[in-house]
């Protein structure tokens, strides 16, 4: 599971000539089920389906534990290499009994679903489950997937705030993507829309299984990084990282 803030209004990796798709969520299906026994996962409890009606929603329970006591005393490794890229990595930002807390604490409770478009005469379901949260600041008309963001629930606003406090920046977006099994990805893309400004902040914190996050530069393929994230570690991706480099989580056994 990835939590994603931005520093500007949408935070949700593109796909490759999303912003041309028709769009629609589909709800997780009934009988969807986190297996115990995939190394991914904490829990086998199901996501939840999710609720888009645009005026009603499940109510999502506040937290029973302390975030702050949760942030691992650990400072940020900064990584900067030419070209352009630009990344703060914090092995860990969570301690591993509060991230476990946190991840089972998400799963069981914020709505789910998957997002299904339309391109080049295709239905694509995209791999993995998500949900976003946030305020429209920019007056911007809703983001690629079709859906005005909620407001943040206590629980994400609360580690927005500790995200903030490390990271010297500010968070207007919370975005939760859940891959279910090592077969749920996300291709290589860059979070470089116009409208999220020359040099957006992307902060990606992982919970649960390890996974590789893999970052190559647009133009020299030769360049290329590779982060085995554990569950706690989060990399900030800041300056010109969004407009030089793509990321992505492959498919893995």
């Amino acid at each position: 599971m990835t939590t994603r803030t931005a520093s500007k209004r949408k935070i949700e990796p593109k796909e490759e000539e999303l912003a041309e798709a028709q769009l629609q969520s589909i709800p997780v299906p009934k009988k969807a089920k986190a297996s115990p026994s995939k190394s991914d996962l904490y829990s086998a409890t199901p996501p939840k389906p999710d609720i888009f009606d645009n005026t009603v929603h499940p109510p999502i329970p506040p937290p029973t534990f302390s975030i702050p006591a949760g942030i691992s005393p650990h400072p940020a490794r900064p990584i900067k290499k030419k070209p352009d890229l630009d990344l703060l990595y914090f092995k860990p930002f969570l301690t591993p009994s509060f991230s476990k807390t946190l991840y089972n604490y998400l799963l069981d409770s914020l709505p789910w679903h998957r997002v299904q478009y339309r391109t080049r005469g295709m239905e694509i379901t995209t791999p993995r489950y998500t949900t976003v949260f946030g305020c429209d600041e920019t007056f911007a008309p809703p983001t690629a997937y079709d859906r005005r963001p909620r407001a943040i629930p206590l629980a994400l606003e609360l580690l927005k705030n500790e995200v903030e406090k490390a990271t010297n920046e500010h968070y207007t977006h919370v975005l939760v993507n859940f891959y279910s099994t090592g077969q749920d990805s996300i291709s290589y893309h860059s979070d470089d829309e116009s409208f999220l400004g020359p040099l957006p902040t992307i902060a990606s914190l992982s919970l649960g299984g390890s996974r590789d996050f893999l970052m190559r530069h647009k133009e020299d393929k030769s360049k290329n990084e590779k982060f085995v994230l554990e569950s706690g570690d989060m990399i900030v991706m800041r300056g010109k990282t969004q407009s030089q480099w793509l990321h992505a989580v492959p498919k893995r056994k």
